[in-house]
Protein backbone atom coordinates (compact mmCIF):
# COMPACT_ATOMS: atom_id res chain seq x y z
CA UNK A 1 0.00 0.00 0.00
CA UNK A 2 1.43 3.41 -0.92
CA UNK A 3 2.12 5.73 2.02
CA UNK A 4 -0.60 8.13 3.04
CA UNK A 5 0.60 11.61 1.96
CA UNK A 6 -1.13 13.26 4.92
CA UNK A 7 0.48 10.88 7.41
CA UNK A 8 3.89 11.49 5.86
CA UNK A 9 3.39 15.24 6.10
CA UNK A 10 2.31 15.05 9.73
CA UNK A 11 5.26 12.80 10.60
CA UNK A 12 7.67 15.13 8.83
CA UNK A 13 6.40 18.16 10.73
CA UNK A 14 6.60 16.26 14.01
CA UNK A 15 10.17 15.20 13.32
CA UNK A 16 11.18 18.71 12.32
CA UNK A 17 9.50 20.21 15.35
CA UNK A 18 11.03 17.69 17.69
CA UNK A 19 14.52 18.10 16.29
CA UNK A 20 14.58 21.90 16.40
CA UNK A 21 16.30 23.05 19.61
CA UNK A 22 14.35 25.45 21.78
CA UNK A 23 15.83 28.94 21.83
CA UNK A 24 18.06 29.60 24.82
CA UNK A 25 16.58 31.70 27.60
CA UNK A 26 18.25 35.01 28.38
CA UNK A 27 19.76 33.70 31.60
CA UNK A 28 21.14 30.64 29.82
CA UNK A 29 22.75 32.86 27.21
CA UNK A 30 24.24 35.09 29.89
CA UNK A 31 25.61 32.15 31.87
CA UNK A 32 27.42 31.03 28.75
CA UNK A 33 28.40 34.44 27.40
CA UNK A 34 29.53 36.31 30.51
CA UNK A 35 32.56 34.07 31.24
CA UNK A 36 33.64 34.51 27.60
CA UNK A 37 33.37 38.29 27.88
CA UNK A 38 35.21 38.31 31.21
CA UNK A 39 38.08 36.24 29.86
CA UNK A 40 38.54 38.42 26.79
CA UNK A 41 38.38 41.64 28.83
CA UNK A 42 40.50 40.35 31.73
CA UNK A 43 37.81 40.78 34.40
CA UNK A 44 38.43 38.66 37.54
CA UNK A 45 34.95 38.76 39.07
CA UNK A 46 31.44 39.84 38.15
CA UNK A 47 27.90 39.61 39.48
CA UNK A 48 24.79 40.25 37.39
CA UNK A 49 21.01 40.14 37.70
CA UNK A 50 17.97 40.29 35.44
CA UNK A 51 14.59 41.91 36.05
CA UNK A 52 11.38 41.04 34.22
CA UNK A 53 7.80 42.05 34.92
CA UNK A 54 8.82 43.90 38.05
CA UNK A 55 10.73 41.10 39.76
CA UNK A 56 14.23 39.67 39.88
CA UNK A 57 14.24 36.58 37.67
CA UNK A 58 17.91 35.60 37.66
CA UNK A 59 21.21 36.32 39.39
CA UNK A 60 24.61 35.08 38.34
CA UNK A 61 28.02 35.07 40.03
CA UNK A 62 31.22 34.59 38.05
CA UNK A 63 34.93 34.49 38.73
CA UNK A 64 36.76 35.45 41.90
CA UNK A 65 36.56 38.16 44.54
CA UNK A 66 40.34 38.48 44.50
CA UNK A 67 42.96 37.04 42.20
CA UNK A 68 45.24 36.75 45.23
CA UNK A 69 42.93 34.55 47.29
CA UNK A 70 40.88 32.88 44.56
CA UNK A 71 37.74 33.17 46.69
CA UNK A 72 34.71 32.86 44.39
CA UNK A 73 32.13 35.55 43.73
CA UNK A 74 28.71 34.50 45.03
CA UNK A 75 25.23 35.98 44.78
CA UNK A 76 25.90 37.51 48.21
CA UNK A 77 29.18 39.19 47.26
CA UNK A 78 29.21 42.93 47.95
CA UNK A 79 30.65 45.22 45.27
CA UNK A 80 31.29 48.95 45.13
CA UNK A 81 28.42 50.40 43.10
CA UNK A 82 30.28 53.65 42.29
CA UNK A 83 27.91 56.08 40.53
CA UNK A 84 25.04 53.62 40.65
CA UNK A 85 24.78 55.28 44.07
CA UNK A 86 23.18 58.28 42.37
CA UNK A 87 19.86 56.76 41.20
CA UNK A 88 19.30 55.36 44.69
CA UNK A 89 19.84 58.78 46.25
CA UNK A 90 17.59 60.38 43.62
CA UNK A 91 14.85 57.94 44.67
CA UNK A 92 15.30 59.09 48.28
CA UNK A 93 15.15 62.76 47.26
CA UNK A 94 11.98 62.25 45.20
CA UNK A 95 10.26 60.49 48.10
CA UNK A 96 11.15 63.41 50.38
CA UNK A 97 9.85 65.88 47.79
CA UNK A 98 6.53 64.03 47.63
CA UNK A 99 6.12 64.46 51.39
CA UNK A 100 6.95 68.17 51.23
CA UNK A 101 10.26 67.81 53.07
CA UNK A 102 12.24 68.98 50.03
CA UNK A 103 11.18 71.40 47.27
CA UNK A 104 12.89 70.36 44.05
CA UNK A 105 12.81 73.93 42.71
CA UNK A 106 13.83 75.90 45.78
CA UNK A 107 17.48 77.03 45.74
CA UNK A 108 19.57 74.78 47.95
CA UNK A 109 21.28 77.87 49.35
CA UNK A 110 17.99 78.73 51.06
CA UNK A 111 18.17 75.43 52.91
CA UNK A 112 21.89 75.23 53.59
CA UNK A 113 24.60 77.54 52.21
CA UNK A 114 27.70 75.82 50.88
CA UNK A 115 30.93 77.55 52.00
CA UNK A 116 32.79 76.14 49.00
CA UNK A 117 30.56 78.27 46.76
CA UNK A 118 30.26 81.50 48.75
CA UNK A 119 32.53 83.36 46.31
CA UNK A 120 30.17 82.71 43.35
CA UNK A 121 26.72 84.32 43.77
CA UNK A 122 25.17 82.48 40.83
CA UNK A 123 25.63 79.14 42.65
CA UNK A 124 22.81 80.30 44.91
CA UNK A 125 20.40 79.47 42.08
CA UNK A 126 21.21 75.74 42.18
CA UNK A 127 18.20 73.54 42.99
CA UNK A 128 17.64 69.85 43.71
CA UNK A 129 16.13 69.44 40.25
CA UNK A 130 19.36 70.77 38.72
CA UNK A 131 21.45 68.42 40.84
CA UNK A 132 19.45 65.33 39.86
CA UNK A 133 19.57 66.27 36.16
CA UNK A 134 23.25 67.35 36.21
CA UNK A 135 22.53 70.93 35.14
CA UNK A 136 24.18 72.73 38.08
CA UNK A 137 27.32 73.69 36.16
CA UNK A 138 29.45 72.24 38.96
CA UNK A 139 32.48 70.03 38.24
CA UNK A 140 32.37 66.30 38.80
CA UNK A 141 34.79 66.71 41.70
CA UNK A 142 36.51 69.85 42.91
CA UNK A 143 38.76 71.30 45.58
CA UNK A 144 38.23 73.69 48.46
CA UNK A 145 36.33 76.10 46.22
CA UNK A 146 33.95 75.15 43.42
CA UNK A 147 33.68 77.01 40.13
CA UNK A 148 30.80 76.81 37.67
CA UNK A 149 31.24 75.90 34.01
CA UNK A 150 27.99 77.66 33.05
CA UNK A 151 24.95 79.32 34.60
CA UNK A 152 22.90 76.81 36.60
CA UNK A 153 20.10 75.19 34.65
CA UNK A 154 21.39 76.06 31.18
CA UNK A 155 23.33 72.96 30.08
CA UNK A 156 24.34 69.41 31.03
CA UNK A 157 27.56 68.51 32.82
CA UNK A 158 27.89 65.42 34.98
CA UNK A 159 28.64 66.30 38.61
CA UNK A 160 29.24 64.30 41.75
CA UNK A 161 29.72 67.52 43.71
CA UNK A 162 26.10 68.46 43.12
CA UNK A 163 24.94 65.20 44.68
CA UNK A 164 27.15 65.73 47.72
CA UNK A 165 25.72 69.22 48.18
CA UNK A 166 22.14 67.92 47.96
CA UNK A 167 23.06 65.15 50.40
CA UNK A 168 24.10 67.75 52.98
CA UNK A 169 20.79 69.57 52.49
CA UNK A 170 18.72 66.39 52.83
CA UNK A 171 20.61 65.34 55.96
CA UNK A 172 20.00 68.79 57.46
CA UNK A 173 16.28 68.72 56.63
CA UNK A 174 15.67 65.23 58.01
CA UNK A 175 18.15 65.17 60.87
CA UNK A 176 19.36 61.80 59.60
CA UNK A 177 22.62 60.72 58.02
CA UNK A 178 22.32 59.31 54.52
CA UNK A 179 23.12 55.76 55.63
CA UNK A 180 20.14 55.66 57.99
CA UNK A 181 17.86 57.67 55.70
CA UNK A 182 18.45 55.33 52.77
CA UNK A 183 17.86 52.32 55.01
CA UNK A 184 14.46 53.70 55.97
CA UNK A 185 13.41 54.95 52.54
CA UNK A 186 14.86 52.30 50.23
CA UNK A 187 16.83 49.36 51.60
CA UNK A 188 14.33 48.28 54.24
CA UNK A 189 11.13 48.62 52.17
CA UNK A 190 12.66 46.91 49.13
CA UNK A 191 14.35 44.07 51.00
CA UNK A 192 17.90 45.13 50.07
CA UNK A 193 19.55 43.28 52.93
CA UNK A 194 23.18 43.52 51.76
CA UNK A 195 23.30 47.18 50.78
CA UNK A 196 24.57 50.32 52.49
CA UNK A 197 26.20 53.68 51.86
CA UNK A 198 28.90 52.87 54.42
CA UNK A 199 30.85 49.74 55.28
CA UNK A 200 29.17 47.29 57.64
CA UNK A 201 31.11 44.49 59.29
CA UNK A 202 28.58 41.93 58.08
CA UNK A 203 29.81 42.58 54.52
CA UNK A 204 33.32 41.41 55.38
CA UNK A 205 32.82 37.71 54.87
CA UNK A 206 31.81 38.11 51.23
CA UNK A 207 33.07 41.36 49.71
CA UNK A 208 35.29 41.88 46.70
CA UNK A 209 38.43 43.91 46.10
CA UNK A 210 39.18 45.87 42.95
CA UNK A 211 41.77 45.02 40.29
CA UNK A 212 43.82 47.62 38.42
CA UNK A 213 44.86 47.91 34.76
CA UNK A 214 47.50 45.23 35.30
CA UNK A 215 45.01 42.87 36.92
CA UNK A 216 46.58 43.30 40.36
CA UNK A 217 44.26 43.00 43.35
CA UNK A 218 43.95 45.92 45.74
CA UNK A 219 43.00 45.97 49.40
CA UNK A 220 39.50 45.77 50.82
CA UNK A 221 38.06 49.28 51.08
CA UNK A 222 35.71 50.14 53.94
CA UNK A 223 34.05 53.53 53.37
CA UNK A 224 33.10 55.08 56.70
CA UNK A 225 31.40 58.23 55.40
CA UNK A 226 28.36 58.08 53.12
CA UNK A 227 28.65 59.73 49.73
CA UNK A 228 25.42 60.04 47.73
CA UNK A 229 27.35 60.03 44.47
CA UNK A 230 29.73 57.13 44.93
CA UNK A 231 29.89 55.12 48.18
CA UNK A 232 27.06 52.59 47.78
CA UNK A 233 27.97 48.96 48.54
CA UNK A 234 25.56 46.34 47.23
CA UNK A 235 24.96 43.05 45.46
CA UNK A 236 23.59 42.54 41.97
CA UNK A 237 20.45 40.96 43.39
CA UNK A 238 19.80 43.84 45.78
CA UNK A 239 20.30 46.47 43.10
CA UNK A 240 18.02 44.52 40.77
CA UNK A 241 15.32 44.74 43.44
CA UNK A 242 15.75 48.50 43.40
CA UNK A 243 15.66 48.56 39.59
CA UNK A 244 12.46 46.50 39.57
CA UNK A 245 10.83 49.00 41.93
CA UNK A 246 11.86 51.94 39.74
CA UNK A 247 10.61 50.30 36.55
CA UNK A 248 7.25 49.61 38.20
CA UNK A 249 7.12 52.98 39.96
CA UNK A 250 6.85 51.39 43.38
CA UNK A 251 7.41 53.77 46.26
CA UNK A 252 6.93 56.86 44.10
CA UNK A 253 3.86 58.92 43.26
CA UNK A 254 2.75 59.67 39.68
CA UNK A 255 4.68 62.94 39.44
CA UNK A 256 7.93 61.36 40.59
CA UNK A 257 7.46 58.40 38.28
CA UNK A 258 7.09 60.78 35.35
CA UNK A 259 10.14 62.77 36.46
CA UNK A 260 12.21 59.59 36.49
CA UNK A 261 11.29 58.73 32.90
CA UNK A 262 11.01 62.23 31.38
CA UNK A 263 13.98 64.07 29.84
CA UNK A 264 15.00 67.20 31.73
CA UNK A 265 17.95 68.02 29.46
CA UNK A 266 19.63 66.65 26.36
CA UNK A 267 23.02 65.11 27.14
CA UNK A 268 24.09 64.13 23.64
CA UNK A 269 27.51 65.82 23.84
CA UNK A 270 28.84 63.54 26.55
CA UNK A 271 29.09 63.70 30.34
CA UNK A 272 31.62 66.52 30.34
CA UNK A 273 30.64 68.31 27.11
CA UNK A 274 33.21 66.41 25.11
CA UNK A 275 33.30 65.09 21.57
CA UNK A 276 30.66 62.39 21.93
CA UNK A 277 27.60 62.72 19.73
CA UNK A 278 24.66 60.60 20.82
CA UNK A 279 21.52 62.68 20.32
CA UNK A 280 19.30 59.94 21.80
CA UNK A 281 20.83 60.39 25.26
CA UNK A 282 19.16 62.70 27.76
CA UNK A 283 18.90 62.94 31.54
CA UNK A 284 15.91 62.71 33.84
CA UNK A 285 15.89 63.15 37.60
CA UNK A 286 18.50 60.63 38.63
CA UNK A 287 18.82 58.54 35.46
CA UNK A 288 20.27 58.64 32.01
CA UNK A 289 17.65 58.14 29.31
CA UNK A 290 18.05 56.45 25.95
CA UNK A 291 15.27 58.00 23.88
CA UNK A 292 13.56 56.69 20.78
CA UNK A 293 14.26 53.40 19.09
CA UNK A 294 12.33 50.25 19.82
CA UNK A 295 13.02 50.26 23.56
CA UNK A 296 13.56 53.61 25.34
CA UNK A 297 15.45 52.87 28.54
CA UNK A 298 16.70 54.17 31.86
CA UNK A 299 20.39 53.61 32.49
CA UNK A 300 23.47 54.57 34.49
CA UNK A 301 27.11 53.65 34.67
CA UNK A 302 29.51 53.46 37.60
CA UNK A 303 33.28 53.98 37.78
CA UNK A 304 35.25 53.88 41.03
CA UNK A 305 38.52 53.16 39.28
CA UNK A 306 39.05 49.47 39.95
CA UNK A 307 35.30 48.84 40.21
CA UNK A 308 32.86 49.31 37.34
CA UNK A 309 29.09 48.89 37.03
CA UNK A 310 26.25 49.32 34.55
CA UNK A 311 22.47 49.21 34.76
CA UNK A 312 19.77 49.53 32.11
CA UNK A 313 16.03 49.05 32.32
CA UNK A 314 13.11 49.26 29.90
CA UNK A 315 10.00 50.60 31.65
CA UNK A 316 7.70 49.26 28.93
CA UNK A 317 7.71 45.62 29.98
CA UNK A 318 9.66 46.07 33.19
CA UNK A 319 12.83 44.37 31.96
CA UNK A 320 16.34 45.27 33.01
CA UNK A 321 19.87 44.16 33.75
CA UNK A 322 22.55 45.25 36.20
CA UNK A 323 26.09 44.06 36.69
CA UNK A 324 29.09 44.85 38.88
CA UNK A 325 32.71 44.05 38.04
CA UNK A 326 35.83 44.18 40.24
CA UNK A 327 38.08 45.41 37.44
CA UNK A 328 39.21 48.71 35.96
CA UNK A 329 38.20 47.19 32.60
CA UNK A 330 34.72 46.26 33.77
CA UNK A 331 32.87 48.56 31.39
CA UNK A 332 34.59 47.13 28.32
CA UNK A 333 31.85 44.50 28.11
CA UNK A 334 28.83 46.70 28.92
CA UNK A 335 27.55 47.04 25.37
CA UNK A 336 27.84 43.31 24.69
CA UNK A 337 26.24 42.31 27.98
CA UNK A 338 23.29 44.70 27.57
CA UNK A 339 22.78 43.50 24.00
CA UNK A 340 22.70 39.90 25.22
CA UNK A 341 20.34 40.68 28.10
CA UNK A 342 17.94 43.21 26.60
CA UNK A 343 18.41 42.87 22.86
CA UNK A 344 19.28 46.54 22.35
CA UNK A 345 22.38 48.36 21.16
CA UNK A 346 23.20 50.79 23.95
CA UNK A 347 25.46 53.79 23.21
CA UNK A 348 25.83 54.74 26.89
CA UNK A 349 29.31 53.28 27.48
CA UNK A 350 30.65 54.87 24.30
CA UNK A 351 29.01 58.19 25.23
CA UNK A 352 30.75 58.03 28.61
CA UNK A 353 34.12 57.36 26.95
CA UNK A 354 34.59 53.61 27.44
CA UNK A 355 35.87 51.46 24.61
CA UNK A 356 34.62 47.92 24.15
CA UNK A 357 37.20 45.14 24.48
CA UNK A 358 36.83 44.38 20.77
CA UNK A 359 36.49 48.00 19.67
CA UNK A 360 38.50 48.48 16.44
CA UNK A 361 39.66 51.84 17.79
CA UNK A 362 41.50 50.20 20.71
Amino acid sequence: MPPNPLAVAVLSVALLTGSAPAPDSVDTRLERRIPELMERAGIPGLSAALVKDGRVTWTGAFGVRSRETGDPVTDETVFQAASLSKPVFAYVALRLAERGVLDLDRPLHAYRPNPRMDHAPRTRRITARMVLSHTTGLPNWGGDTLELFFDPGTAFRYSGEGYVYLQSVVESLTGLGLAELARREVFGPLGMTRTGYVWEERFGGDATVGHDDEGEAGGLERPGEPNAAASLLTTAGDYARFLAAVLEGRGLGPRSRRATATPQISAGKGPFIGDASHPRIAWSLGWGLLRGGEAPSLWHWGDNGDFKAFVAGIPDGGTGVVYFANSSDGLAIAESLVREALGIDHPGPDWAGYEAYDDPRS
